[in-house]
C-alpha cells in the first residue's frame, strides 16, 4: 500500500518531498514493520537492550519525519513566505536529523 501511494504521488507532489519519502521507505520500512508487527527486532531488543547508536538513529529518523511533515504543511499552506522556513530548520538542526542524501554523495 505504501509503494502504491508513493507511486501515485510521483509527478503530483514536489519531487524533493517524494524523494525523501522514498528514501525513508528504503531504509526504515522493514525494521519499523518488524517492530510494529511484533517481529524479531522487537523481541531481540526487549531481551538484549537498545544500543545507543540505534536509539540515536531512531531519534534522527523521527526528527526527519517531522521535517517532512513541516515541508508538506508549508506546501499546503500556499504561503510563499514560509518556503525557506523548513530549509532553515534543516540547516540549523542538521546534527539532529538523518544525513541528507546529497551530503552523503559529496563525501
Amino acid at each position: 500500500m505504501l509503494g502504491e501511494m508513493l507511486n501515485k504521488l510521483d509527478g503530483k507532489a514536489p519531487q524533493e518531498a517524494v524523494s525523501m519519502l522514498l528514501e525513508f521507505k528504503e531504509y526504515s520500512w522493514k525494521p519499523l514493520s518488524s517492530f510494529v508487527h511484533g517481529g524479531i527486532h522487537a523481541i531481540h531488543r526487549h531481551a538484549a537492550g537498545y544500543p545507543e547508536a540505534l536509539l540515536e538513529q531512531a531519534l534522527r529518523a523521527s526528527n526527519g519525519l517531522s521535517i517532512m511533515v513541516g515541508m508538506f504543511l508549508v506546501i499546503l499552506s500556499g504561503d510563499p513566505g514560509q518556503q525557506g522556513a523548513i530549509t532553515a530548520l534543516q540547516q540549523e538542526f542538521a546534527d539532529c536529523l538523518p544525513p541528507n542524501r546529497r551530503d552523503l554523495t559529496q563525501d
